[in-house]
């Protein structure tokens, strides 16, 4: 029940006229722009509002429990034969909780006296915390069915037969039976501890639960689960590494992604599960009622597999350097959406396709991934905000205009802070990802020694031979920077509109080489002073990421974003390039590689294991390999001197290995140097630096807890009222007497209400 009050907008009454009943008294509001006049009705003031002190949205929770308790009741709670009589009972008198009804529910009891504290420090302090105590709140006795009732049923009901109230308020009923029916909202904050991914959290399907990861105290990327209705998160064991969790549409078992594989977890016991080994990057998952689990991969298109485990097989296939991300199950579970954006590119499409045929067609344009609700909804971040937009989720069409409905949440390219389930519930993070991180110098055991640069979110961070500067790109920004450690500055490097990224220094600190999507796209390079134009190297037509220069100045190697295979480019001569190793033509992933100080190896990681481990190579290739890595790693590194060998282990442990090169190539076994913080689940494929000697490590240490925003339940009244009509039918479909309500408020046409 919504009372609304336009109290304000009315002049006392005239001289000589009579208020035979305080109760009912005007609102005070004459004068009111002189200090010390209080406005308001007297009988539902705040206390702090009956002296004229300063009030927040605290007095309104007050005055709802005014009248919740006059409604249980059936009696005024402040009485006075005058205005400040009542006033004074404001401010001195105690409810009487003896008038409540004997079987008030202890939940409804509670309730009132959180909303009834006088002293506001002490009261509840927002009234979306009041609707979620009394919806999950258990009520003593039982239905006739025997399921136990909840409390927000309860209130319904009373709500229906109190018949106090419909004579208090019968003309405000009046016109509420004519007025379109509002989608109800509750909003509320979650906090959250530090996580590599502010994207990787999921709503369940019932809207009941939140799972997330973030880091634990010994700085490993876990599975945490928070009911919406508790204040408290537990994390969910057996789940290191996890990152970017979704649901079984029952809501009672969740896959993840960590290193090298696919896992679920039964929220009711057992261990974790393995589904499938993947790999490259993972970028979404979704889980239908067949029991069938779509997922997106770096350079493989999206992959289905069964939920049970087995091989998974490709669906779809990019091309041109497309990446196909965030796939979404319709309702009907045969078909699904995705997100295909170019690589290194922000802007893509929103294709909707069938699951067992080649039937694909274009949504609309997005840079956003997207959700869907059973309210026949859209949701989607659009240049900040997020929106809704009518969906036909058979036909995959959409019809009228985007709405905000939640306000600017966090954006990473493609990685969009935000899930939905399909009972209505929104869970975003607000704000911006740029300052997330903090470029940080670390010894050998973890301790942070000093910092480069202001904090941002930076992707692909290179040092030079000297490790003084570092060229890096941030996530606001299309363009390289060079972080001048020896001067402290930070300044731009190329300007040019398209994406520039990936860029890395050559031997001598003279020119920095980076992928661009500008016309044509390939592999450019820049003097690191700044001068001069960008010169093309080489056009790939793909996007190409440069990884490493040899220390004579004579190959780059890079990878390749179009099939996941690592090439080398000759800097002299024809400038043709090769595949390398030139094994690796097809299957395997292969990349991150690293030139050896004498450039006759070459380090690099490749999942022809069936994860990603690092293996060492001569250069040029003629069959010398030695696998470094033994239980996973990535993103090897040489030291100066070629003694030793660095690359973070699956669990994202900086490792060191040391190498013997004569009389004969030899390797040690993998030492642990320590815990690193880093997201090791990210497109960039370079996330830290080495000094010289080895003693120092360049590290992108996230910064601070990060807030899960806000999480909406329905939607805002900005929808129009058909909208806001399917929104909120999913929501009381499974209450008889609150659907029936509903539907005579909402003046709910006859086939709607049938469906």
């Amino acid at each position: 029940v919504k009372v609304l009050d336009f109290g304000l907008a009315k002049a006392m009454d005239p001289p000589g006229a009579s208020s035979a009943n305080a109760m009912n008294s005007p609102t005070l509001s004459m004068h009111a722009t002189q200090a010390g006049i209080i406005l308001g009705t007297a009988a539902y003031m705040s206390p702090e509002q009956a002296r004229g002190s300063a009030v927040d949205k605290r007095a309104d929770v007050w005055a709802f429990g005014v009248v919740l308790y006059e409604m249980l009741a059936g009696a005024q709670l402040f009485e006075g034969l005058t205005v400040s009589d009542t006033l004074a009972a404001v401010l001195r008198a105690d409810p009487d909780w003896s008038k409540l009804p004997a079987d008030t529910p202890v939940a409804i009891r509670r309730v009132l006296r959180r909303c009834l504290e006088k002293d506001p420090k002490r009261r509840a302090r927002d009234i979306g915390d009041v609707r979620l105590e009394l919806d999950e709140a258990p009520v003593a006795e039982t239905s006739r069915a025997g399921a136990p009732r909840r409390v927000g049923a309860w209130l319904v009901a009373l709500a229906l037969v109190g018949g106090t109230l419909m004579a208090a308020f019968g003309a405000l009923a009046g016109w509420v039976a004519r007025a379109p029916a509002a989608a109800e909202s509750v909003a509320f904050k979650v906090d959250t501890a530090s996580s590599r991914r502010p994207d990787s959290f999921a709503i369940s399907p019932d809207g009941r639960q939140l799972a997330f990861t973030a880091l634990d105290k010994d700085g490993q990327e876990r599975l945490w689960l928070r009911p919406l209705a508790s204040a408290d998160a537990r994390v969910v064991s057996g789940t290191e590494g996890a990152v970017l969790p979704f649901w079984s549409p029952d809501s009672r078992k969740i896959a993840f992604f960590t290193p090298g594989e696919l896992k679920r977890i039964d929220l009711a016991g057992g261990a974790a599960q393995t589904i499938c080994k993947t790999t490259g990057n993972p970028f979404g998952g979704t889980w239908n009622d067949q029991q069938v689990i779509l997922f997106g991969h770096t350079n493989s298109g999206i992959l289905r597999v069964p939920a049970g485990g087995g091989e998974p097989h490709t669906v779809t296939t990019p091309e041109g350097g497309h990446r196909h991300l965030w796939p979404v199950f319709m309702p009907d579970g045969r078909h699904f959406m995705y997100s295909d954006t170019p690589q290194g590119v922000v802007d893509g499409r929103l294709l909707w396709r069938a699951l067992d045929t080649a039937e694909e067609h274009v949504v609309r344009t997005m840079s956003s991934k997207a959700f869907i609700s059973s309210t026949g909804l859209l949701l989607f971040r659009l240049n900040g905000p997020i929106v809704a937009q009518p969906f036909d989720a058979l036909r995959g069409t959409v019809s009228g205009e985007p709405v905000q409905v939640a306000p600017d949440t966090m954006q990473t390219l493609a990685e969009t802070a935000l899930s939905v389930s399909a009972a209505g519930v929104l869970a975003h993070r607000a704000g911006q990802a740029g300052a997330v991180a903090q470029l940080s110098w670390m010894d050998r055991e973890g301790k942070t020694l000093t910092t480069v640069g202001a904090p941002a979110d930076y992707r692909n961070p290179s040092l030079d031979a000297a490790g003084e500067r570092v060229v890096a790109n941030t996530v606001d920004s299309a363009d390289v920077w060079l972080l001048d450690g020896r001067r402290g500055t930070t300044s731009r490097l190329t300007f040019d509109p398209a994406v520039d990224s990936d860029a890395i220094f050559s031997p001598d600190g003279r020119w920095v080489a980076f992928y661009s999507a500008r016309q044509p796209p390939g592999l450019y390079r820049k003097a690191s002073s700044g001068a001069g134009a960008d010169e093309l190297i080489a056009a790939t037509g793909v996007a190409t990421f440069p990884r490493d220069w040899s220390p004579d100045g004579l190959f780059l190697l890079f990878d390749s974003g179009a099939d996941g295979s690592m090439w080398a480019l000759p800097m002299e001569g024809d400038r043709k390039p090769f595949r390398y190793p030139p094994s690796q033509a097809s299957g395997p992933q292969v990349g991150m590689g690293h030139f050896s100080p004498d450039a006759k190896w070459v380090a690099y990681a490749s999942s022809e294991t069936g994860r990603q481990e690092v293996f060492v190579q001569d250069f040029p290739a003629t069959g010398a390999k030695f696998q470094v890595s033994i239980t996973g790693g990535r993103e090897p590194r040489w030291r100066s001197d070629g003694r030793e060998l660095y690359f973070l282990a699956a669990d994202g442990r900086m490792m060191a290995v040391e190498v013997e090169r004569t009389p004969a190539f030899r390797l040690g076994v993998p030492t642990p140097l320590f815990q690193t913080r880093l997201n090791l689940l990210t497109t960039p494929a370079r996330r830290y630096g080495v000094s010289a000697d080895g003693k120092r490590f360049l590290m992108n240490v996230p910064l601070g807890a990060g807030g899960m925003g806000e999480v909406y339940r329905a939607r805002d009244t900005k929808l129009n009222r058909d909208v806001a009509i399917k929104v909120l039918l999913p929501a009381v479909a499974n209450d008889p007497d609150r659907l029936a309500r509903f539907s005579r408020e909402a003046q709910v046409p006859a086939s709607l209400r049938a469906s």
